[in-house]
């Protein structure tokens, strides 16, 4: 009898060891202070260039944690840009914010307020920062705001660079002139946009000096600007082509930037490392994120660091099916993942990949996983 409760007891603890190890626990944290946990595992981030972020878009509890995670990468990653699911027009506004306080830019915005939330709580760390050390928010996505929109931001961005440095030049003078009286719906304004762009483009040594670091902003805008959504071109898809404008973007910042690194907040969708086969219902294609990681002639070419989101809030029964089928996990790893964070305000794990059972969690993917509770 003693024997057969020594194998007893043998066999419990075996199997709760072997529960115990089944999510690898990368870090955790309570009361959200990130960046104190994580010191000691900075050279885990070492290699990589690339952070990107997955969200559940329009959740309060985004503010905090994409705050957070910015402020410790940049501290510990040197990340110095921030690329948002935006087009240029809006971060050429959350630019002008950031740099003169006026709130005035946010507001033109048109953007949610939980992203308003989170732009002001990254102004207050903006503002402690060395002149020399600033960092950027750049909109990498097609342009959602249309045309008055994009015309919008380019003239307050005119205005802005007059009243700083006292001057503008003939072209922007013009610009300013004529788009009181172009009319949008039938193409004016576009065209317009379009000229003032291409001119920018065709000297920079000379409007890169007038606009500064803002230069940047106008040419994605001119790449974004010309992406028409209800237009397919060469038999791709709106998505796909998407996808494309992005990674040029992308690209295009390193080409400026090449020792710096980024930090990235899309949707959870789009942060697959390889092949999306079965990642997503809506997305067949080849995502910007696997671009970078993947294409030969990608900087980023295996430097990708891929977080995804789930929250406390995503585990209940009608989110189960869908973490199931489209993070490939079961409702017994949500289980667990929710066991393992209790206590923690934000808890991320590694994604295991130790065992044929573990490789479900489909580590081309992601690498992390972050458990949000509250």
């Amino acid at each position: 009898m003693m024997v057969k409760k020594i194998i007893l007891l043998v066999f419990i603890y075996s199997c709760f060891h072997a529960k115990a190890q089944y999510f690898e626990k990368y870090y955790g944290t309570n009361n959200g202070e990130i960046k104190k946990e994580l010191f000691s595992f900075n050279k885990r981030f070492e290699k990589y260039k690339f952070i990107v972020f997955g969200e559940e878009h329009f959740r309060e509890e985004n503010i905090e944690i994409q705050y957070k995670m910015f402020e410790y990468m940049y501290l510990n990653q040197d990340v110095k840009h921030f690329l948002i699911e935006y087009g240029p027009s809006r971060s050429i506004l959350i630019n002008l914010y950031l740099e003169t306080g006026n709130i005035k830019f946010l507001n033109q915005t048109s953007a949610f307020k939980e992203d308003i939330l989170l732009y002001i709580k990254l102004k207050s760390f903006y503002d402690n920062l060395v002149d020399s050390n600033k960092f950027k928010v750049h909109g990498i996505d097609y342009e959602k705001r249309g045309v008055s929109g994009v015309k919008n931001s380019i003239t307050e961005l005119i205005l802005y660079i007059e009243a700083k440095y006292g001057s503008i030049s003939n072209h922007s003078i013009k610009f300013l002139k004529t788009q009181d009286s172009t009319n949008d719906f039938n193409g004016e304004s576009k065209k317009l946009i379009l000229t003032f762009l291409e001119e920018l483009k065709r000297f920079p040594e000379e409007y890169e000096k007038e606009y500064t670091h803002y230069y940047d902003d106008l040419m994605a805008l001119y790449q974004a600007f010309r992406i028409n959504k209800k237009i397919e071109k060469k038999n791709k898809t709106f998505v796909s082509t998407r996808e494309e404008l992005i990674y040029k973007q992308v690209i295009s910042l390193n080409k400026r930037y090449p020792t710096d690194n980024f930090f990235c907040v899309f949707g959870t969708s789009h942060i697959a490392l390889t092949n999306q086969d079965g990642w997503a219902r809506f997305i067949g294609y080849e995502g910007f994120i696997t671009k970078i990681n993947t294409r030969d002639e990608s900087p980023f070419n295996s430097k990708v660091l891929s977080i995804m989101h789930l929250y406390k809030s995503c585990i209940p029964p009608w989110k189960k099916s869908y973490a199931k089928e489209n993070f490939g996990l079961s409702r017994k790893n949500l289980r667990e993942l929710d066991d393992k964070s209790k206590g923690s305000t934000y808890t991320i794990f590694e994604v295991p990949n130790k065992t044929e059972e573990q490789k479900r969690f489909k580590k081309n993917y992601y690498q992390l996983i972050l458990v949000n509770r509250f």
